[in-house]
């Protein structure tokens, strides 16, 4: 529905820029600065409506093996490994098992993020350094954003170093524009991530 909703929200744009161009140059001046406040209204309502829905969204707690799934391309955590590391930090090896549910044809996520979250709301990218000392050991890892085949799935472990002691959980996210500014959408502005805890 919030797809829909951004596709009708886009054409209006479309629509209202044409509108006033046509305008300007028929030197219809008055006639600009209302299509410009209708334009803005509508603008601005959508925009309220995109960070009230985020605002008041929730996040829901994903266990091991289950699946978070965008369209066709989905990710799961199969296991967490909790390893002590140097300078008062822990590591994280958190195996995914990513599939392409789909019938049709090979395809790959749009911009795929996994990260982890601690209690403070503080993120955390993999970190190269980890990712590096375990793959020298374990052997390469594949991407996470890779091309994979319809009806196909992959295992690859990512490595995450936080603070020892805090409670992490990890977020995975897909979608680039126009996924930000979708309603409703887990990767829009403000809107709030389910959770995989690992612990």
């Amino acid at each position: 529905m919030g797809t829909i909703i951004f596709i009708v929200a886009a054409l209006v744009t479309l629509y209202a820029a044409g509108s006033m161009l046509y305008q300007l140059l028929r030197r219809q001046r008055s006639t600009v600065r209302r299509t410009g406040l209708l334009f803005g209204l509508l603008a601005g309502g959508y925009m309220a409506a995109l960070v009230l829905v985020s605002v008041t969204s929730t996040s829901s707690t994903l266990p091991l093996n289950q699946k978070k799934c965008f369209d066709e391309w989905c990710a799961a955590v199969v296991s967490v490994d909790k390893i002590a590391a140097a300078n008062s930090s822990q590591d994280y090896r958190v195996t995914l098992q990513i599939s392409n549910t789909g019938r049709g044809r090979a395809q790959r996520p749009d911009h795929p993020h996994v990260y982890v979250v601690d209690a403070n709301n503080h993120s955390y990218d993999e970190s190269q350094a980890a990712q590096a000392d375990y793959e020298s050991r374990a052997g390469s890892q594949a991407p996470i954003g890779q091309l994979i085949q319809a009806g196909s799935t992959f295992t690859t472990t990512r490595v995450f170093r936080l603070p020892e002691g805090a409670k992490a959980y990890l977020v995975i996210t897909e979608g680039g524009w126009p996924t930000y500014l979708t309603i409703g959408d887990e990767g829009s502005w403000l809107h709030k991530e389910s959770l995989t805890p690992l612990e």
